[in-house]
Order: C-alpha cells, then sequence, then structure tokens
C-alpha cells in the first residue's frame, strides 16, 4: 500500500504556493471577430409593400346603417296579407326580429281580396303588405278597389310574382311604395320598411356591438377593435 500511495503521489505532486497567471487575452486570443453587419437589401422576388399606402376611407355608421337596415323601426302598425306559406314565413320572420320590437305587426292569410274585406270594415295600419300571384291585370284592378278603403297617407308593400317594369311603374303611379319580387330576405324587408319611415333628418343615435369570446386568448379583444 505504501508503494501504490508514493507512485500516486508522485503522480499528482505540484507546488500549491506557485503563482497562477493566466491573462485573458491569451485564453480568447483565438476567438475570430464578429461578422461586419451587411445592410438588408430586398431580392426580386421579395413581395414590394407600400407602407405609406393610404388606409380605405372608413364609411360613416350613419351610412352603413342606411344599408344594412340597423336604424329600428319606429313605433307603427302593420297588416300583411299573404297568399303562400313562403311569404308568410318571411313576415313571421321579420316580425321577430329586434329592429321591429316597437312595431306591431297583424298577418293575415290571403291576398288582395282579403285586404279589401278587412279595410272595408277595419282602421287603415300605417303600412300594408300585400302579395298578389295574379296577373297584371288583375292585381291592378285589386288595387285600385283597395284604395277606396284605405285613408291617406298609407304605406303600401306589394310582394309580386313576376319581375315587370311596366306593373312596378303602374304601381307606383297608383300610389304603392315598394314592389318585391322573390327570392326576399327578412332583411330587405326590414331595410324596405325602414327606408318608409326613417327621418332622413333625424340624427343618428349609434348602435351597441359585443364581441364575445368563447375562451381566453381566442382574439374578442382584437375583433373589437
Amino acid at each position: 500500500m505504501s508503494n501504490e500511495n508514493a507512485l500516486f503521489d508522485d503522480d499528482l505532486d505540484f507546488d500549491m504556493d506557485d503563482d497562477i497567471d493566466v491573462s485573458l487575452s491569451s485564453v480568447f486570443e483565438d476567438t475570430p471577430e464578429p461578422a461586419a453587419e451587411v445592410p438588408f437589401e430586398p431580392s426580386e422576388t421579395d413581395i414590394d409593400l407600400d407602407l405609406d399606402a393610404p388606409m380605405k376611407p372608413i364609411e360613416p355608421l350613419a351610412e352603413l346603417s342606411a344599408q344594412g337596415g340597423e336604424r329600428a323601426i319606429p313605433a307603427i302598425s302593420i297588416s300583411a296579407f299573404c297568399e303562400t306559406g313562403r311569404t308568410a314565413q318571411l313576415v313571421a320572420s321579420v316580425s321577430r326580429d329586434r329592429r321591429m320590437s316597437q312595431a306591431s305587426l297583424d298577418l293575415h292569410e290571403g291576398g288582395l281580396d282579403a285586404a279589401i274585406a278587412y279595410l272595408s270594415e277595419n282602421p287603415t295600419p300605417n303600412l300594408l303588405i300585400l302579395e298578389s300571384t295574379e296577373n297584371n291585370t288583375t292585381m291592378l284592378a285589386q288595387i285600385d278597389e283597395l284604395a277606396g278603403h284605405c285613408d291617406e297617407g298609407v304605406q303600401v308593400m306589394v310582394i309580386g310574382a313576376v319581375n315587370d317594369i311596366s306593373l312596378y311603374r303602374q304601381l307606383m303611379a297608383r300610389g304603392v311604395s315598394e314592389y318585391l319580387v322573390p327570392p326576399i330576405t327578412p332583411v330587405q324587408v326590414i331595410r324596405s320598411i325602414s327606408n318608409l319611415f326613417s327621418d332622413p333628418d333625424a340624427p343618428f343615435v349609434g348602435k351597441s356591438v359585443s364581441v364575445i369570446g368563447a375562451k381566453g386568448g381566442v382574439g374578442a379583444s382584437t375583433i373589437a377593435h
């Protein structure tokens, strides 16, 4: 054991009192210098973006409201006379819309004949929505008869079956306010009603828009912004 210790001690024999002077410059003398910064030059394949391009102007809220039918319908009375189930469902969807919350809408079966019979015994509403699948001659004759039972100032919206410019002009000449031809969406009807009864001189009071995310981090704040 003593011999082995001697050999081991000889291998690790050094003087702890010797001064160790290591220069940092000698340690890093072989470290390469950092490369010089090369300015970025776009290649021909890079997309050329014009960061100073003018932004598209945002339309005023009032104009967006008129285009999208966002303005609420005032407190008016509406009577609708429908010949087909499709139009009856359309009018029912319109009556449930939030913009119709102040208006009262009565839905009746039958077209112009039913409207003539109803108005001969009841007061005239602010708006009449009439569906007719009759030919042009019959429809115009019924409109003329209906006019004898309506008060002055009533608005009339007719839902027809054909897109006929001649019929449209004759209806306008008789005081009909609007003529629509299927396919029709509820927002089209609401927009038409809004155009008939909204006051263009009334100030736009604004609207509220809510953006709700299903969970955190889905981008609701970005969409709201």
